[in-house]
C-alpha cells in the first residue's frame, strides 16, 4: 500500500493518501512516522484521501491495536481531533462509513465524509488550493514527494 502524508502546520492538518490496498499494519508504521514528525501535534486535523484504494484488508485485533495507538496519542479531556475522509467512489465510501461507526464511541474524535475535495475542505474548514488540488489531481499526473 502506497501510503504518504505531509503535515501542514499552518493549517494544523495532516493530508493522508492511501493508494492501492489498505492494510492495518501499513498504516500503524505510518502513524509511528506521523508521530515522530517535527510538526505533529496530537490534535491535528485529519485529511484522509481514500480515492486511490483498490483493496482493504482489516483484521479486527490489528485495527483495535492501532485505535488504541490513537488515542494513547491524544490527551482524551483536550479539543477534539477532527477527521474527514475523502471518499468520490463506492469503495472508498464504504471505508470511509466503517470508520466514522469505529471511532464512533469516542466522543474526542469526530469524523465525517466528503464525497468531493470541495467538500471535504468545506468540513474542515480549511481554505487551502493546494491540498484541494492534491485530491483533485489524476494519481499518474502526481508528482513523485
Amino acid at each position: 500500500m502506497p501510503v504518504e502524508f505531509e503535515v501542514f502546520p499552518d493549517h494544523n492538518l495532516v493530508y493522508v493518501r492511501y493508494q492501492g490496498a489498505v492494510v492495518v499494519e501499513e498504516v500503524s508504521t505510518l502513524l509511528l512516522r506521523y508521530r515522530s514528525h517535527v510538526d505533529y501535534s496530537p490534535h491535528q486535523r485529519q485529511l484522509a484521501d481514500l480515492s486511490r484504494v483498490t483493496l482493504v484488508k482489516l483484521e479486527l485485533p490489528a485495527l483495535l491495536a492501532l485505535q488504541q495507538q490513537v488515542l494513547q496519542a491524544q490527551n482524551l479531556h483536550a479539543p477534539t481531533t477532527t477527521m474527514v475522509f475523502y471518499a468520490p467512489n463506492a469503495l472508498s465510501q464504504d471505508i470511509a462509513a466503517n470508520m466514522r461507526r469505529f471511532w464512533a464511541p469516542f466522543p474526542s474524535v469526530r469524523v465525517s465524509i466528503a464525497e468531493t475535495a470541495q467538500d471535504a475542505m468545506m468540513q474542515l474548514p480549511l481554505n487551502a488550493p493546494q491540498i484541494q488540488a492534491r485530491m483533485e489531481t489524476p494519481a499518474h499526473l502526481k508528482s513523485a514527494e
